[in-house]
């Protein structure tokens, strides 16, 4: 893989150049070209059966609050209760890329279905907002990734998605429904790339979209979530598991 090699040839290089002090050793050495591909992404429908096959109440609900808010894998699983503002909407995302601290938007429909979890869920989340077999230690990175893969199998999508790919659906499905750039900058939190406009081409708007006054996107916006327009709020069914058990089903 090209972005594999040029990771050990960089770390050559600079062993060589800042440790060694002969940099003339490495100077014939470079790296590969990185070929410029579209991201992968998957159809709205897709990526409803998507979540509702995962049966685990945690990784559920963590997996709609990543496509949701278009947040990254690490993001999701290192949310804590205080970070999220339930009032506004709007969670603090603490280890962003880059290790930076910013805010991020969670359509209401996404909040709604995150805080029915946290009632519904025994023993309580009391500081990790997702977490494993006790309420002080989070899930992990690979376990996320493991039950989106495993539901991933079972509905018969392509092995090449990854958990990162609802990140680029987000962001597709905005632009397919007229978002503006603006708009998709501010739920991603960083640039919109071309590469996304290139898989929506007929998205190209002057008009900007408009934007309630509090900062909140729009629910319509969310695809399968059907928030607003002429759709009827509809909210994800999340069945009770053995992981996720309500607290009347233990008393």
């Amino acid at each position: 893989m090209p972005r594999t090699t040029n990771v050990a040839v960089t770390a050559i290089r600079l062993f060589y150049d800042s440790v060694l002090g002969q940099p003339e050793k490495v100077a014939a050495l470079r790296c590969r070209q990185v070929p410029n591909r579209l991201p992968r992404t998957m159809p709205e429908e897709d990526v409803e059966h998507l979540i509702q096959a995962m049966i685990d109440m945690r990784y559920r609900t963590a997996t709609l609050v990543a496509y949701g808010a278009a947040r990254r894998v690490c993001e999701v699983v290192s949310l804590q209760i205080p970070d999220i503002r339930r009032n506004e909407g709007l969670p603090q995302i603490r280890k962003g890329k880059g290790n930076r601290e910013r805010m991020a938007y969670l359509p209401a429909a996404v909040l709604g279905e995150q805080e029915r979890y946290r009632k519904t869920t025994w023993p309580r989340p009391e500081s990790w907002l997702f977490y494993r077999k006790a309420p002080d230690e989070p899930i992990t990175v690979r376990g996320l990734q493991t039950a989106f893969g495993k539901a991933r199998d079972q509905i018969g999508l392509d092995r090449g998605l990854t958990f990162h790919c609802l990140r680029h659906a987000a962001a597709t499905h905005l632009l397919e429904r007229d978002a503006s750039q603006s708009v998709v900058k501010d739920v991603l939190g960083t640039q919109v790339s071309g590469d996304h406009t290139d898989l929506c081409p007929h998205h190209v708007r002057d008009v900007p979209l408009a934007r309630p006054s509090g900062g909140e996107v729009p629910g319509r916006l969310i695809p399968w979530l059907r928030c607003g327009g002429h759709h009827h709020p509809r909210r994800a069914r999340l069945p009770r598991t053995p992981h996720g058990r309500s607290r009347r089903a233990l008393e």
